[in-house]
């Protein structure tokens, strides 16, 4: 938990999630709105996509308390055959600014890892000054794909580093952090979280992070939300995790969210009732409520939410609700002051959260979108295929690449082949087609265009899509020869910058002159008086405003 508070920019985010709810995610997007995200809880209920009561009961009943109270243990005792010996020299350190620490960073990795996979699970490096020296510190990130790689992710954090700097004389170079409650309750539910959800499919990931630095004044969260907003990441929604487990009066947590992120703590809500999780749940909607690493996401515009015991931890509700926790944010802050059974059920929340609208097992799903054909530099067509269905695919599939006319009719095959490719759920494949046309073409991308495939739906596997083929690496002429009609005109591409185009007839006659204009020039076939030209072979010169030749060449022309 962070004392400090800091304000910086601010920036309206956009989502996916429309007033329907969460579950919609997986076949449209939304822009969203504050208003919009206040019912959604209600809309899915409406459409019959949650997890029914007796399957989420089976998921929750596998949240171990045993697994959360191993993880807490592992990140404070140094000698695990010593549990609750609470002696100095018994107790890690997870200051951020403290090597040991990196111990606490391999942990993390291996238990994400175990979970995961090793290829999901990334370190994330970033540097902090502190005095005269820069110190290089880590968030560790493990990732759950969604079946549509589009659709955006969520974000279940903690942060793991800790600090003792309520206690007296305390001197971080040589002292321990012990941090049992802060915040190794919430590394212990976002790790359990990450094992009891990598069993489960969703529409769109699932990204669970540690982060370092928060002590420091939210260093890691700041620097994981301000990259994903730089890189334009789609975070739906992310729940923070700080001093869970303290509290042995009641089995209660206090939710906190700003304005526009409460649907969060809406769904959070109807999930403990309509589950049976036993939690008591407080609501506090405060923009001004810092102290803790949702505030950055906040501060770039994602909603985020903060699950914590109490907040602020110093102060209390009704003493029949919550006593403040002495020890927290010092070196008397371990592991037999902590409730494990109100950190299980705190992961059980979380859990339900997102299980509820878990994507059952089903076939693949072959798709492909407008952005998904695009030409390279070369003048090949570049198609990127996905798979967004709940199963790999293993057997290859077809696809088929035709030219249309502008109304979708007269498709003429140019280009077919079986791809041997294996998709996994998730997944996405590019190659390159040879493509000749220059222009304006309307094309249509068929996926496995036989039927051989069962597909979870089969809406996504046509695509219409025109596209313009402009070369710029040399000039090219199109079509060439051209037949005349008065309206339909040769186009000179790849035309260097303030060049014009002349037109002669064998004979070395003046027919038209054109000037560049955006790297291009285009020739409806008729002479400088507006007449249109007879059949036959010109010659054109593309020259510079000097007078100097670019390029020559023969054109031809047939009129009927």
């Amino acid at each position: 938990m962070q004392g400090s508070m800091r304000f910086v920019r601010c920036w309206k985010s956009f989502g996916f999630i429309g007033v329907i709810g969460i579950i919609t995610l997986w076949s449209a997007h939304f822009s969203r709105s504050a208003a919009g995200t206040l019912n959604r809880h209600a809309g899915a209920s409406e459409i019959g996509g949650l997890l029914d009561e007796e399957t989420m009961a089976s998921l929750l009943e596998q949240v171990s308390e045993d697994s959360i109270r191993s993880y807490v243990e592992h990140l404070v005792y140094k000698d695990r055959s010593r549990p609750y010996d609470n002696s100095y020299d018994n107790l890690r350190t997870r200051f951020a600014l403290r090597p040991e620490t990196s111990e606490i960073t391999a942990y993390l990795r291996g238990q994400l890892t175990a979970s995961l996979g090793e290829e999901a699970v990334k370190l994330l490096p970033f540097t902090v000054d502190h005095g005269d020296s820069t110190y290089t510190i880590y968030n560790v990130e493990g990732t759950l794909k969604g079946t549509d790689p589009s659709a955006g992710y969520y974000v279940i954090s903690a942060h793991y580093d800790a600090t003792a700097r309520r206690t007296e004389g305390w001197d971080w170079r040589t002292q321990p952090t012990s941090g049992a409650d802060d915040n190794g309750t919430g590394v212990a539910l976002m790790l359990e979280s990450a094992r009891i959800l990598s069993s489960l499919h969703f529409p769109w990931g699932i990204r669970f992070v540690g982060f370092c630095g928060e002590e420091l004044g939210l260093l890691g969260s700041k620097d994981y939300a301000r990259k994903a907003f730089e890189h334009g990441d789609r975070i739906l929604g992310a729940m923070n995790f700080d001093m869970i487990g303290y509290n042995r009066l009641v089995d209660r947590i206090h939710l906190v969210a700003n304005p526009t992120s409460r649907w969060i703590v809406d769904l959070m809500q109807a999930a403990n009732e309509r589950y049976d999780i036993g939690l008591t749940l407080e609501v506090l909607v405060d923009y001004r409520a810092l102290r803790s690493d949702h505030a950055s996401f906040w501060f770039q515009g994602y909603d985020a939410m903060l699950g914590i015991e109490n907040y602020p931890p110093e102060t209390t509700p009704d003493s029949t609700l919550y006593i403040p926790y002495a020890s927290y944010d010092t070196a008397t802050d371990v592991a037999d002051s902590v409730n494990f059974g109100l950190v299980r059920k705190d992961a059980q929340l979380c859990v339900a959260f997102l299980a509820q609208y878990a994507l059952e097992e089903g076939p693949p799903d072959l798709a492909i979108f407008p952005e998904d054909l695009e030409f390279s530099e070369e003048g090949d067509l570049i198609v990127t295929v996905s798979n967004l269905g709940l199963s790999d695919l293993s057997e290859g599939y077809d696809v088929r690449l035709s030219r249309c006319k502008p109304d979708s009719t007269a498709c003429e095959c140019f280009h077919e082949e079986h791809r041997t490719s294996t998709l996994p759920r998730g997944g996405s494949e590019s190659f390159r087609v040879p493509y000749e046309l220059l222009g304006d073409a309307f094309l249509l991308i068929e996926l496995d265009p036989n039927g051989a495939i069962e597909e979870q739906s089969e809406a996504n596997n046509r695509l219409f899509e025109t596209l313009r083929n402009v070369p710029t690496d040399r000039i090219r002429v199109y079509p060439n020869p051209l037949f005349v009609d008065g309206v339909h005109p040769m186009t000179f591409v790849g035309l260097p910058h303030k060049t014009r185009v002349e037109i002669f007839s064998l004979s070395g006659e003046p027919i038209w002159t054109g000037e560049e204009k955006h790297r291009e020039a285009f020739w409806k076939g008729a002479n400088e008086n507006g007449f249109l030209v007879g059949s036959g072979i010109y010659f054109y010169l593309v020259t510079q405003p000097d007078g100097g030749g670019v390029a020559k060449g023969k054109i031809g022309v047939i009129r009927e």
